[in-house]
């Protein structure tokens, strides 16, 4: 079985087995929400919309 975490936080690396883990930048995944949600709100949003954040897979024995 493999396990797999989000957002590597710090202690993924500490755990028996170091779990691996899939690291992205939730600041700006969290900003680029708010945004679409303003903009529903406002009547300014056109489309619905799909965002695609960068995101790295961090792998660790866990896999």
């Amino acid at each position: 079985m493999a396990v797999i975490g989000v957002d590597d936080f710090p202690s993924a690396a500490l755990t028996v087995p170091a779990l691996a883990t899939v690291a992205f930048d939730l600041h700006e995944v969290g900003r680029e929400r708010a945004n679409t949600i303003a903009a529903a709100l406002t009547g300014s949003a056109t489309t619905p919309s799909t965002t695609v954040a960068p995101s790295r897979v961090i792998d660790r024995a866990s896999t």
